[in-house]
């Protein structure tokens, strides 16, 4: 196991209980392989804003790690999962992040708000330690300076800025509003959506946020609808501020059609806390289509490892495929120990076959391009039935 340098060593007792808590166990242990692990460290939000989303998606790597370990693990070597949460504060994020790497993290895969992965770049920079954010779209994570070691491969904001762009022009919806969480991960993505939409030709007549412990947004939903949108679009973290805004603009608007980002659709216990068909007719980007056969054969593996498995979303997706990502890197590096060697090795994948996306659709890296989302065919416009996930959007969707 590489030794990280003295500079980023941080003892347990500096950093939040919930953090030190947090650390995991060998993951698929009865059935790994013998030898040093390799140390998958996830940095996840297990209590904050983004943990509707970051649990799911940490649970997908766990499971990913158990099915390669039981496939021989990577160069005959076994996976150890380790796990610890900063609860999305960005003034906690790096202290996790140096615990992660302290205890030997080979890669980082942050499931954790972009808002918080991007004050830890840094640090897996400083380290040369190759990291992943399975399910963020702020393309400010792979950015210069210090962008050398952090990947993606969710489609980023400006691809969702077009799409919708592109989806309101062909649903005849020139004038929208737009509510916000009050996230800083929120803000950061506003700023490349917003006016991606707008350059396009969407006015946005009503901008409104509310903190995401907010118990009333009658307010916001009054001011929306006294500026006559004729679409609203929710641009949140998902979780019960979403579910808060729908109850609410169901009883209030129910007549503008509302759209929204990936949260909403992937967070099966949210969908309990909206009331009855409140989320009926609702559009979100979606990443699953049965189309995909990987996206089936992965529901399946899931089924089995899970005793309260319900369905798959995209962040199981995003997570497992990060991992196996992390697997096919080190393997072509030829070792775990030599960072650079193994985000080099990312950066050489250019055909990947992902668990999520249209049945053709491929994840590519490149040296200039650490966003391994290829073109909008990773996205599927899907509309609610009732309250649960229906058929894909028939108003449009994005050519493959």
């Amino acid at each position: 196991m590489r030794l990280r340098p003295a500079a980023l060593a941080i003892g347990c007792a500096m950093l939040a209980v919930a953090a030190c808590s947090s650390g995991g166990a060998p993951s698929g242990a009865g059935s790994a392989p013998p030898g040093e692990p390799i140390v998958f460290g996830v940095q996840q939000d297990a209590n904050g804003p983004s943990s509707s989303y970051s649990v799911i998606t940490t649970q997908a790597i766990k499971d990913a790690a158990t099915r390669i370990n039981s496939q021989g693990g990577i160069l005959g070597r076994p996976v150890e999962v380790k796990v610890a949460s900063d609860d999305s504060d960005p003034t906690r994020a790096p202290a996790v992040t140096r615990q992660l790497l302290e205890g030997g993290a080979d890669v980082m895969f942050f499931t954790t708000s972009a808002g918080a992965a991007i004050q830890s770049k840094p640090l897996v920079y400083e380290a040369h330690v190759p990291s992943f954010a399975p399910t963020t779209f702020s393309t400010n994570l792979i950015a210069a300076p210090q962008g050398d070691y952090s990947f993606l491969i969710a489609n980023g904001t400006p691809d969702v800025a077009k799409l919708y762009a592109d989806a309101f022009k062909a649903a005849g919806i020139t004038r929208i509003a737009v509510f916000s969480d009050a996230s800083p991960t929120i803000a950061a993505i506003n700023k490349v959506l917003i006016p991606g939409i707008t350059g396009a030709g969407i006015e946005v007549v009503s901008t409104e946020q509310a903190p995401a412990d907010a118990g009333d947004v009658s307010a916001q939903v009054q001011r929306i609808a006294s500026a006559r949108p004729q679409a609203i679009l929710l641009s949140t973290l998902g979780g019960p501020i979403e579910a808060l805004f729908h109850n609410t603009a169901y009883l209030q608007t129910p007549e503008i059609p509302r759209f929204s980002l990936a949260s909403i659709g992937n967070q099966p216990d949210v969908w309990d806390q909206v009331q009855p068909d409140a989320l009926n007719g609702v559009v979100f980007i979606a990443s699953l289509t049965d189309k995909n056969p990987r996206t089936a054969d992965l529901g399946e593996y899931l089924k089995g490892e899970r005793s309260d498995f319900t369905r798959l979303t995209a962040y199981d997706a995003q997570g497992y495929d990060a991992a196996y990502l992390a697997k096919t890197a080190i393997e072509k590096a030829g070792s775990p120990d030599d960072g650079t060697a193994v985000a080099k090795a990312i950066e050489g994948i250019t055909d990947y076959q992902p668990h999520f996306g249209q049945a053709g659709y491929t994840l590519r890296f490149g040296a200039d391009d650490h966003d391994g989302s290829n073109g909008p065919c990773g996205m599927i416009l899907t509309e609610f039935t009732g309250n649960e996930p229906g058929e894909p959007w028939s108003r449009y969707q994005p050519s493959c």
